[in-house]
């Protein structure tokens, strides 16, 4: 139960950190999109963004691995669920490059933001390796 709502918690925190990031970049770059639901404007849209605004977005995906990936591991207790909030953005990553007209640079940078940020997440707060075991044998100090 503990694996499922932290996979569960950092999805829905991965979310929200790139929603975030999203609404401050459309704060600073205003798109001009009347209807979401024509993909004419949305297309042209996302063809003329400017590169501060791209940047802003790749940094969403990257700190929704980071967030993401951190809840679901500290929730969770298991390193292996950082992939889960990372791997799911990725795939958005792949969804957006083969939706839109996006810049070359963007492909790589969508799909490495969340996978960097899960690296990141899987060594944040990492437990630290045990000590070693001192010696038994009173031999070993002679």
């Amino acid at each position: 139960m503990r694996i499922f709502l932290g996979i569960v918690l950092g999805i829905v925190t991965a979310f929200v950190l790139q929603a975030g990031t999203d609404v401050i970049a459309n704060q600073i770059y205003p798109a001009s999109i009347n209807d979401m639901l024509d993909r004419q404007q949305v297309t042209e849209a996302f063809a003329n963004r400017p590169t501060g605004a791209l940047i802003l977005a790749v940094l969403g995906f990257f700190l929704a691995g980071v967030g993401g990936g951190y809840v679901a591991r500290l929730v969770s207790r298991r390193g292996w669920t950082v992939w889960v909030p990372a791997g799911l953005f990725v795939l958005m990553a792949l969804a957006l490059i083969l939706a839109y007209p996006l810049p070359a640079w963007t492909w790589f940078a969508f799909v490495a933001g969340p996978l960097i940020g899960g690296l990141l997440a899987r060594h944040i707060g990492a437990d630290p390796e045990p000590a070693p075991s001192p010696e038994t044998s009173s031999d070993a100090n002679l």
